[in-house]
């Protein structure tokens, strides 16, 4: 069973949603201690727990937060260091609108008509570096959703509901 540290991000989420230890602890069938320890991180949370808690808690940022620490940095950080105003919703969508224009600027559709086999070292550098832009464009358009679900009071959770309904009756997933 995956453990992970989400102190900050269990601080983060009930702070937002003025959540008290007793009323968390509750929610998850755990104890109120246990729910201290996790947030000062002197205990890791059992995945099924933190599971349970996305479950609960309709939070997109604490979702990320949560998911990156289980997925061991491999979805998208929130993102709430010095540089940029990430309290603002327009400077997150600047810089998304920014980071979707340089990855699509780094794509180069020949590079992808040939076989992966036969790419050169050159080739896959620029594969590399689209890739990269792409990600980056990826973890701002996670932040613009947390941004505008919270600043808007949307449900995360319905739109995926609506988008997954969707995405399943155009048959593009099972």
């Amino acid at each position: 069973m995956k453990r992970a540290k989400v102190g900050e991000a269990l601080n983060n989420l009930m702070e937002s949603e003025g959540l008290t230890n007793d009323q968390m602890a509750f929610d998850l069938h755990v104890d109120a201690t246990m729910i201290s320890k996790m947030r000062n991180n002197k205990r890791n949370m059992q995945s099924h727990v933190a599971s349970k808690s996305i479950e609960i808690y309709d939070n997109e940022y604490y979702t990320m937060e949560a998911t990156r620490e289980f997925t061991d940095g491999r979805t998208a950080p929130r993102i709430n260091g010095d540089g940029i105003e990430h309290d603002n919703r327009l400077a997150i969508l600047l810089k998304t609108k920014e980071e979707i224009k340089e990855a699509l600027a780094t794509l180069n559709i020949e590079l992808f008509l040939k076989r992966p086999d036969l790419a050169t070292e050159q080739e896959l550098m620029e594969i590399d570096v689209f890739i990269k832009e792409l990600k980056e464009s990826v973890w701002w358009s996670h932040n613009l959703i947390a941004a505008l679900s919270e600043a808007y009071n949307r449900s995360s959770k319905k739109i995926n509901e609506e988008l997954t309904r969707k995405w399943k009756s155009s048959l593009m997933i099972r």
